[in-house]
């Protein structure tokens, strides 16, 4: 099976940044990811609200989870690892296409769950979970 490259939909890029966003590094080795954003909501019924419930907007969470293969040689995945184990905050950069005027999500994450898996006849890969701690900003991606 050959690589079809960037579908509209699916994730094209995942990259992260341990200084700020001054420079950014791909993890070249997702396999899949899923960013999943939601806002909680909170019940404001009262007597005047009549026959429906009122609710007013809550606070906004959200996590990337990804699946990647796991490589000891890789240092982008040893910085991930690194950043479970000694609880380090840095930026994540999601993109969906890229591209000069396509849209980039900026968001802050920590790493909130590391499983490595240790099949038979495969390819180790490793399962993670980024909760994002901070406003998902969008973006348009520059030359």
């Amino acid at each position: 099976m050959t690589d079809a490259g960037p579908q509209q939909g699916r994730i094209s890029q995942l990259q992260y940044s341990k200084d700020g966003g001054s420079t950014w590094a791909e993890i070249e080795c997702i396999r899949e990811a899923t960013m999943s954003v939601e806002k909680g909501e909170i019940n404001s019924t009262c007597r005047r609200s009549g026959e429906w419930e009122d609710f007013a907007q809550g606070r906004k969470s959200g996590t990337v989870e990804a699946n990647a293969l796991w490589d000891e040689g890789d240092a982008v995945i040893l910085d991930i690892a690194d950043a479970f184990y000694n609880d380090i905050v840095w930026d994540y950069r999601w993109i969906y296409v890229p591209g000069v005027g396509n849209t980039k999500y900026t968001m802050r994450c920590q790493v909130n769950s590391l499983s490595k898996g240790a099949p038979g006849d495969d390819i180790q890969t490793v399962d993670f979970t980024l909760r994002i701690k901070g406003p998902s900003v969008p973006g348009v991606q520059q030359p």
